[in-house]
């Protein structure tokens, strides 16, 4: 292994315990799991529910500067939200010795949130690399004064295939896997279902939710799934079980009319690949840079719940090859497998000084 390849990194993020998944933290378990396994020295600062404890933040305070203190020359990778990152970079700016930065960016909106002035920009500059997950993200990060940003798409370990058997019952299932909220897109899904279902067609298609819900939604979401019998919400799934992608392999498409702030590349996108099924989504942030129209699903513009409903008016009719883009699905995969994504070449940009 190359020497540089044994630098001491400082990984800060939230990763939590082996039952807690949710987009950071997974993609932060894949990413130190993946330092280590190329030969990182890695020290891990686990900063998951430390806002919501004054204990837990104070433990990770103390350990994090403690770091900075033992470890000046090491490699500090940040992987949590920018309002986690923020206030740090704030207190490192004024320390005299300047560490050496890499911020892997949870979400698409950091350059929209620098040009609004949210934040002062001679802080973010003591940031040495910027990994983003999509290409617009860094013309967008390029166009707010910060060149040295490093495109990298999202990534899980894809591990066995299953296999794509839809449900061939003459219906046609849609499902829908995130939090479930109105930002995501789920009050559209149903006013959606509103229209086909006055069209006559509820008997020839199901709608399926999968996640937790927000509080703020749940008397309303309740309601609205309760009206319709082609309507279901099935709890959450959890993919950390191989099997349950043979679950998600029995649908036609995902659903995903997201517009939700932070998106960035969601990882629901890989595990749709994965499972082989298509997805319907909105052309909201860097959706459309992943969901490639006609091919791996159908582009429909963010807010239309006309377009969603032609979408999948569509795809009940059987005017979409669904068979093939199912396994358009499943050959994208290998672009988003985390030892193709987090390589020996992305370790030495990230620790490069």
């Amino acid at each position: 292994m190359n020497v540089k390849m044994k630098n001491k990194i400082i990984f800060f993020g939230g990763t939590g315990t082996n039952k807690d998944f949710g987009g950071e933290l997974t993609k932060n378990k894949e990413i130190i799991a993946r330092l280590c396994e190329l030969g990182c020295n890695v020290t891990v600062i686990d900063s998951y529910k430390s806002r919501a404890s004054k204990t837990k933040l104070l433990k990770v305070c103390l350990k994090f500067f403690a770091s900075v203190l033992t470890y000046p020359k090491a490699t500090y990778i940040f992987s949590t939200s920018f309002g986690n990152t923020y206030p740090l970079l704030k207190i490192l700016y004024r320390l005299p010795h300047k560490l050496h930065i890499a911020y892997w960016v949870i979400g698409g909106n950091l350059a929209e949130r620098i040009v609004e002035g949210a934040y002062d920009r001679k802080y973010l500059k003591i940031v040495s690399l910027f990994i983003v997950e999509g290409t617009q993200m860094k013309q967008r990060m390029a166009e707010a004064g910060f060149d040295n940003v490093l495109y990298r798409p999202n990534f899980k370990t894809v591990g066995k295939l299953p296999t794509i058997k839809k449900a061939n019952d003459g219906k046609i299932h849609f499902y829908f896997l995130s939090r479930i909220m109105p930002d995501k897109g789920c009050r559209y899904i149903l006013q959606s279902v509103e229209a086909l279902n006055r069209k006559d067609l509820s008997d020839r298609y199901v709608v399926d939710f999968y996640g937790g819900v927000d509080d703020d939604y749940k008397a309303e979401f309740n309601k609205e799934v309760n009206r319709y019998s082609n309507v279901n919400y099935c709890g959450s799934l959890q993919l950390q079980d191989e099997r349950n992608y043979e679950v998600l392999a029995k649908y036609h498409y995902m659903l995903f009319p997201t517009y939700w702030i932070g998106e960035g590349f969601p990882g629901v996108v890989i595990d749709a690949y994965k499972a082989g099924t298509p997805i319907i989504g909105s052309d909201w942030n860097l959706n459309s840079e992943f969901i490639k129209d006609g091919k791996t699903g159908i582009v429909v513009p963010t807010h239309s719940v006309q377009r969603l409903t032609d979408a999948m008016e569509d795809v009940i009719l059987g005017k979409c090859n669904t068979d093939e883009m199912s396994a358009n699905c499943q050959k994208e995969l290998e672009k988003f497998n985390t030892k193709y994504v987090v390589n020996e070449s992305l370790v030495e940009s990230i620790i490069k000084k």
